[in-house]
């Protein structure tokens, strides 16, 4: 009996743990011109064809991770104050991978936008 309940409770961690494992994450670095980080722009994760929408903000290091996300594929924009608002559209995200995507922000209104568009942007 005992050896059963350890054997099912064994079993649902196993699943529970492959289950998991199907998400990805999309992390990068948001930096100005010069090469300095950008603490606090805003970045937005979207699968317009999953309905999925998340936002975040860069820490301290100007570094975002966005992470329990399905297999896809997903829009990536950031935006900050004095700056062009950055746009990568398009990102694969695979099975269990941890996409990178690196943004350099160029100096303008955030009403201008620069949109980078394939598979492969960092």
């Amino acid at each position: 009996m005992k050896s059963s309940r350890l054997l099912v409770g064994l079993l649902v961690l196993t699943f529970c743990g492959a289950a998991w494992a199907q998400n990805g994450s999309i992390t990068g670095t948001v930096k100005d011109p010069s090469g300095a980080t950008v603490a606090g722009a805003t970045v937005v994760v979207a699968s317009p064809e999953r309905g999925i929408t998340r936002q975040t903000t860069t820490n301290a290091s100007g570094e975002y991770n966005e992470s329990a996300l399905s297999p896809g594929n997903y829009d990536v924009s950031v935006s900050a104050a004095g700056f062009k608002k950055y746009q990568a559209k398009g990102v694969k995200l695979d099975v269990g991978e941890k996409a990178r995507v690196d943004v350099a922000l160029e100096v303008g209104a955030i009403t201008t936008e620069v949109v980078v568009q394939g598979e492969s942007v960092a």
